[in-house]
């Protein structure tokens, strides 16, 4: 949104999901909330028709926003979902960054944003009595 508003016009964004979302697509677990408080963490969440239901936002209602934003910028037509960057290398000669992406497209561009959050990728349980494992009764 900000982007647009500067004046660039030519915006790809590269994700891995299949859905928007980043890290609150990835964890929808029960209780899964922010830690940081709503109004702080949202971008954007003063814009009219949006009020964090509570002072540590969901995650659930984190992603509906999100989803609610893209879709009202128009931002959800700039993303290429089941595609990540591989590889990414500048150019300082032409200025220019060339991205490879997991799909096998290269991309080229002037500025490039890496947005790799560290809460992506699922952290697997592994403790001794996992198997038996029921949970608190």
């Amino acid at each position: 949104i900000k982007l647009r508003a500067k004046g660039l016009k030519s915006i790809r964004i590269l994700e891995q999901a299949p859905e928007l979302g980043g890290t609150w697509y990835w964890n929808q677990y029960p209780g899964v909330a922010c830690d940081i408080e709503s109004l702080s963490y949202l971008p954007l969440s003063h814009l009219p028709g949006y009020s964090p239901e509570r002072y540590y936002s969901s995650g659930a209602s984190i992603l509906q926003f999100a989803k609610q934003l893209s879709e009202h910028h128009n931002i959800t037509e700039l993303i290429n979902f089941n595609e990540k960057a591989v590889e990414a290398k500048f150019d300082v000669e032409h200025s220019k960054w060339t991205v490879k992406s997991s799909k096998g497209f290269t991309y080229e561009c002037k500025y490039l944003i890496f947005g790799k959050g560290p809460l992506s990728s699922p952290n697997e349980l592994n403790f001794e009595g996992l198997e038996s494992f029921k949970g608190v009764s």
